[in-house]
């Protein structure tokens, strides 16, 4: 589910009260990038992948997911993204190609998406990003040192 600003603002609004922040994890990607695939394949440079892991301190709390993409497309081109989850080496996708939240850019800049989830566990997650390109073009992420940014926070329920 995409977050909207008023299910934020609720989810935020218990903040010193019942919906504490319980703990923020951030992490950025650096690493210039380009990549050609017209199926999903990781944020990667073969070495270092845009992933992000947080261990819930309750099942039941809310996971509040955002990231940034910087990228470079050329006329014509252009991405989507796909946010995966793993827990226990199992991987899920949480929204994917057919998901009206899905990101598809002609043009350069960057593009934010925020997603709201109940952990369901307490075991540590990994949240990273996949890509994949307009009939497989190279697209550029994270040039020039422009960094890709994701946070992951967790809020009591």
């Amino acid at each position: 589910t995409l977050v909207t600003d008023t299910e934020l603002s609720t989810a935020l609004a218990g903040v010193g009260g019942g919906g504490k922040l319980k703990q923020i994890q951030w992490a950025e990607y650096t690493h210039d990038t380009s990549i050609g695939s017209s199926t999903f394949t990781d944020l990667s440079d073969g070495t270092n992948t845009f992933e992000i892991s947080i261990t819930p301190t309750a099942s039941d709390s809310q996971i509040l997911i955002e990231y940034t993409i910087q990228a470079y497309v050329g006329a014509g081109d252009g991405y989507t993204t796909q946010l995966v989850k793993t827990v226990g080496g199992v991987e899920t996708p949480l929204y994917g190609p057919n998901d009206p939240s899905d990101i598809y850019d002609r043009g350069s800049g960057r593009d934010t998406i925020q997603y709201l989830v109940t952990a369901g566990t307490t075991d540590e997650i990994t949240y990273k990003i996949k890509v994949k390109t307009v009939s497989g073009n190279n697209v550029g992420f994270s040039a020039n040192n422009s960094p890709c940014i994701f946070t992951v926070t967790e809020i009591a329920a």
